[in-house]
């Protein structure tokens, strides 16, 4: 995730161009940065992979206090 300031496009290009895949413009707007955190868990939860890992599995997680 990246935060960019609304009048620096180029920034947001070519962060997008080496693979962020989410990002917020400033001035932030905290209720949308919980937000987007919450969807990412979601979408983590989602797509996670099982780890074994000494014999017991880990499902990798993303934490929102």
């Amino acid at each position: 995730m990246i935060l960019v300031n609304e009048d620096d496009r180029d920034l947001l290009i070519k962060g997008l161009e080496i693979g962020i895949d989410e990002y917020l413009m400033t001035p932030l707007d905290t209720n949308e940065l919980i937000a987007r955190l919450h969807a990412l868990r979601h979408q983590t939860l989602r797509d996670a992979r099982c780890v074994p890992v000494c014999g017991k599995t880990f499902l990798p997680l993303l934490t929102i206090v």
